[in-house]
């Protein structure tokens, strides 16, 4: 199975999966995470679309998740999806940190 398409909703990630499976990820952490923890931390759901091109539009929060059903993707796939996660995870890091670093400036 490889990614097709990835898009980011902070603190989630889907990633569409060929040929019409999303794996949604919910970041819980804002720690950079290894592959091995990849699967421990944070929260996974799988969901099913009728067809791929819903993706754009897909919110996992208006669908109801598989259960009982099992996916193995390839090592290529779990790194993609790691460095994605990874990225997402950076990129919120750095949106905190210029939050965290507005001061207010008195000018005389």
């Amino acid at each position: 199975m490889n990614i097709i398409k990835s898009k980011d909703y902070f603190p989630f990630i889907y990633f569409l999966i060929e040929p019409n499976i999303v794996f949604v990820y919910k970041v819980e952490t804002l720690r950079y995470l290894t592959l091995k923890e990849m699967s421990h931390i944070g929260e996974w759901q799988t969901f099913e679309l009728n067809h791929k091109e819903e993706f754009d539009t897909f919110n996992h929060e208006d669908s109801t998740p598989l259960t009982d059903r099992f996916y193995v993707v390839s090592q290529d796939t779990n790194n993609i999806m790691l460095k994605k996660i990874n990225q997402l995870i950076h990129r919120q890091r750095m949106a905190n940190q210029q939050e965290n670093s507005k001061t207010a400036v008195h000018i005389v």
